[in-house]
């Protein structure tokens, strides 16, 4: 007769455990990750706002101009990477030289 060595190893019941433990870490995890990285986009909006805004200055003072720079003209020139907020919402330029978000009205003075 053989005899039957023992086997290292998990049974199906602890991996099943370990499954479910995992499975519900995840379902408290994810949803909270996912919030954390619209509030670091959301705060990344306002402080592209101010840059917008430096940039405005910046441009008026290499130019030696008071016309007001369409965001078009800042991103062709350089002065801006691009013509929205990290998020993705598109920024405007007012006639004073302000940065806004017309989806939520939301200027740099606010901020």
């Amino acid at each position: 007769m053989m005899k039957r060595t023992k086997q290292a190893g998990f049974t199906l019941t602890e991996m099943m455990v370990v499954i479910a433990i995992v499975g519900i870490l995840l379902i408290v995890v994810i949803p909270n990750a996912v919030g954390v990285l619209d509030t670091a986009k959301d705060q990344g909006c306002g402080a592209y706002l101010k840059t917008v805004e430096a940039q405005v200055q910046l441009y008026l003072i290499d130019n030696n101009t008071s016309a007001i720079p369409t965001l078009a003209t800042l991103v062709s020139e350089g002065y801006l990477p691009s013509e929205t907020c990290p998020n993705g919402e598109v920024i405007t330029i007012q006639a004073n030289g302000s940065a806004t978000i017309p989806s939520r009205f939301t200027s740099l003075r606010s901020l």
